[in-house]
């Protein structure tokens, strides 16, 4: 998360986590007041990248898995600075629990509940001034959270499903 909030927000991030026993809910929440998806985008001459997107754009765009802002850029010790895949590995696990999510940059929203996602622009001139990401799920629902995370990664990393060699495959 630190490491996200450097290189996307350039700005303070912050997380916070909670249980609710009452409700057996246990919601996340991360977001920063940097500089919002859509400006990171375009500050980071990402191929992603077009004149003329919105943050809705750009919010939607951000949620495609390997799709960053950063995918494009090198570090010249580590290899590739960002893959592209926390957004998505979130929704994933919200899906797998019928839990919810809620993303929000700039102008933009977008609210997955259970299997449905609604996203649109705030009324008037209202804007998020970075990025907010919440995520909650019913505990009960996280029977084996590894398997889940696994499932997650399955899902924004295709070449995860491709076996190295086709000889091999029915063996």
């Amino acid at each position: 998360i630190g490491l996200n909030c450097q290189q996307h927000a350039h700005g303070t991030g912050f997380l916070c986590a909670h249980y609710t026993p009452t409700f057996d809910l246990a919601p996340l929440a991360i977001g920063d007041i940097g500089r919002g998806i859509l400006a990171s985008f375009r500050a980071s001459d990402s191929p992603y990248y077009k004149s003329g997107m919105t943050d809705l754009d750009a919010l939607r765009l951000a949620m495609t898995p390997g799709v960053s802002c950063s995918t494009h850029i090198r570090h010249p010790y580590h290899g590739q600075v960002n893959f592209g895949r926390g957004l998505k590995m979130l929704q994933s696990i919200a899906m797998q629990t019928y839990g919810s999510m809620f993303l929000a940059s700039g102008r933009a929203w977008s609210l997955m509940d259970g299997l449905r996602t609604i996203s649109g622009n705030f009324p008037l001139e209202g804007q998020i001034p970075g990025t907010l990401c919440y995520v909650a799920f019913k505990r009960e629902d996280i029977v084996d959270f590894q398997a889940m995370l696994d499932e997650a990664r399955l899902i924004t990393d295709p070449a995860l499903n491709k076996p190295d060699n086709l000889d091999t495959l029915f063996t």
